[in-house]
């Protein structure tokens, strides 16, 4: 049993604490992590990498750049092979993407996003409520990625000017 382990890095804090288990469940594990001002940096990419690549290459897709500013995690993997399973909640505040496509920036978001991962399947969500500029332009958003499946995106928006700069930075 892990009852805490905190771990500090640039200003971030991460606390983890699970089970790990032993005899004929040693294979099995569930860990839980809490993360507070984390930045998405290389740092964390390798960690991640190493748990769920899927989910790396969904942050590489997107470009994801900024700083989570508090996240719930679950980590487990059963006896047996079940394969790994990720679920996590994650805090964004100031965040950008810059997705290859459609090739766009959308940058000072704010929004709660929701990850699950299990037996290679992905899935990233952003609950609605979000809120994003394109070009200085501010919106509402709300969006679903299914890793290497078909992505939506909803945007809301009043007054919303569409300019050359707006149709340059849609243009990318």
């Amino acid at each position: 049993k892990l009852e805490s382990l905190t771990v500090r890095h640039q200003g971030g804090r991460l606390h983890a604490w699970g089970q790990v288990g032993t005899g004929p469940h040693a294979d099995a594990f569930k860990v839980s992590v809490g993360l507070r001002h984390v930045v998405f940096d290389e740092a964390l990419r390798v960690g991640l990498k190493e748990l769920v690549p899927e989910v790396v290459e969904a942050m590489d897709d997107l470009s994801v750049r900024g700083v989570i500013e508090r996240a719930d995690v679950v980590v487990e993997d059963r006896a047996g092979g079940s394969g790994l399973s990720v679920e996590a909640t994650l805090h964004l505040d100031g965040a950008s993407i810059a997705p290859k496509d459609p090739n766009v920036t959308i940058e000072d978001i704010d929004a709660v996003v929701e990850i699950w991962h299990r037996a290679g399947q992905s899935r990233i969500s952003v609950a609605e409520g979000g809120k994003g500029s394109i070009a200085g332009e501010r919106f509402d958003f709300e969006a679903g990625f299914r890793i290497g499946s078909d992505w939506f995106c909803k945007l809301k928006s009043r007054d919303f000017a569409v300019d050359e700069e707006m149709l340059t930075a849609l243009e990318g």
